[in-house]
């Protein structure tokens, strides 16, 4: 259905989103002298699995309603894509480029959030940074905190483990980032981690 990868380059992201869109594609942008569509990965697995992005999960209301979300995430496609996801199912969601912009808004709203999820590779401060200065700051303890990562070895789990992650999934399993979240804000999260 595609061509196979030609190259791969580094490009700051700038999608244009009004024009050439359509069912699995989440914009456009010029690379180079090209013009390339951009896939919406999260698009084409719902359309082949519909439970695939946690269509089926069913959150209690006790555990949405009311709740605020703080999610660190460098990468503003995938801030953009976990923020409608969970804004779908009736949370409110605070966003943040990186840990550093993250713990900012804590000590901005410290009563105000409920659960951190954080990517783990970030800029000014990463996940692992953050979860230890939430975990260590009395003000923000109680919080749990979960990664959502690409990064996934058992070094960097255990990392995770170390700093005070309390549930470290990769970046696609939404079903298990909705469970996770839902122990979470009932405080019955349990780790999940090496």
């Amino acid at each position: 259905m595609v061509s196979p990868p030609v190259d791969a380059v580094e490009v700051r992201l700038n999608i244009d989103q009004s024009f050439l869109t359509q069912e699995g594609i989440s914009g456009s942008m010029t690379i180079g002298s090209h013009t390339t569509l951009l896939v919406d990965i999260f698009q084409l697995i719902q359309q082949i699995d519909p439970n695939g992005f946690g269509q089926g999960q069913d959150l209690s209301k006790e555990a949405v309603a009311g709740k605020t979300l703080l999610l660190a995430e460098d990468s503003e496609f995938f801030r953009d894509k976990v923020k409608a996801l969970l804004a779908g199912y009736g949370f409110k969601v605070i966003t943040a480029q990186d840990g550093r912009a993250a713990w900012d808004i804590l000590e901005q709203d410290s009563g105000k959030i409920d659960l951190v999820i954080t990517d783990v590779e970030m800029p000014n401060m990463d996940g692992f940074e953050l979860t230890r200065k939430i975990k260590e700051d009395a003000r923000f303890s109680h919080l749990k905190v979960i990664a959502l990562t690409s990064l996934s070895s058992p070094r960097h789990m255990e990392e995770g483990n170390r700093a005070g992650i309390d549930a470290y999934l990769t970046k696609f399993d939404t079903q298990g980032l909705l469970s996770s979240i839902q122990k979470g804000l009932t405080q019955d999260v349990q780790k999940i981690l090496p």
